[in-house]
């Protein structure tokens, strides 16, 4: 395998994105790690240890973003045609959204449903593809995934 192309973004102010309060070491107290300080009760029941997601915001970012760097990936890597492409997101909707606009740029999209039925890893989905061999010797395969931080990020390889 070779990779033709490869960039990671990331827009910081949009870090809320995804977020998740507690455990961070911002709210360690003066004193150091002392036991229950970095995780209080309070916390805890007002579910600041849960993750939260603002799926609009992470939607209109991976939608706005992900077509435009796979398009500057494809001149930069110089290839003619992309056989493959596999899309990752934390919400299945905006994945099926990504892949309905990237379908006139690529030869086939892997849909979760093919390879990672219960997971938004782009590496997992990319090995299971190559497992199950969705994948071929020699094709062009693009990796795009947009998420948290508020990042995106997108590779082309030959395989």
């Amino acid at each position: 395998m070779s990779v033709l192309a490869c960039r990671a973004v990331s827009d910081g102010s949009q870090h809320r994105s995804l977020w998740c309060e507690f455990p961070a070491s911002r709210n360690l107290g003066s004193r150091g790690v002392a036991r229950g300080e970095r995780l209080t009760h309070a916390a805890i029941e007002e579910g600041k240890i849960f993750p939260r997601a603002d799926f609009e915001v992470l939607r209109t970012l991976a939608i706005r973003h992900l077509p435009c760097l796979l398009d500057e990936l494809i001149e930069e890597s110089d290839v003619a045609h992309v056989d493959a492409a596999i899309v990752a997101h934390l919400d299945p909707r905006t994945e099926a959204e990504i892949c309905e606009i990237l379908a006139p740029r690529v030869g086939r999209l892997i849909a979760r449903d093919t390879v990672y039925a219960y997971s938004a890893s782009l590496p997992l989905a990319f090995a299971r593809a190559m497992e199950s061999h969705v994948l071929h010797s020699g094709e062009v395969v693009a990796l795009l995934t947009a998420g948290g931080g508020a990042s995106w990020g997108a590779c082309i390889v030959r395989v």
